[in-house]
């Protein structure tokens, strides 16, 4: 029992330190990826981790609701950790 609850607390402890804080992007420039996602200055995103080839993992959440739902084709992927990057730069009309 005191293993159990021992465990529950080292649980709950690393839960708490994994989620304090979130440290915030705010995008300067308009940022555009290759095919053509445009990111507008202002746009607050969500750090996720620092990646060992050299880049940062950002996260942006989009709400969609309405009539906007049936703007888009949905589909089931098989893997569990599917991530589709999109990579960003500056963008070439400032």
């Amino acid at each position: 029992m005191v293993g159990a609850l021992f465990g529950a607390a080292l649980l709950s402890g690393y839960w708490y330190w994994q989620h304090s804080s979130t440290e915030v992007w705010v995008v300067t420039h308009s940022l555009e990826s290759d095919n053509g996602i445009v990111v507008p200055a202002g746009t607050e995103l969500i750090f996720e981790r620092w990646m060992t080839e050299g880049f940062a993992t950002l996260e942006l959440g989009i709400n969609v609701e309405g009539d906007t739902l049936d703007n888009f084709k949905r589909h089931t992927e098989q893997a569990s950790f599917l991530r589709i990057p999109y990579y960003i730069e500056s963008a070439t009309n400032e």
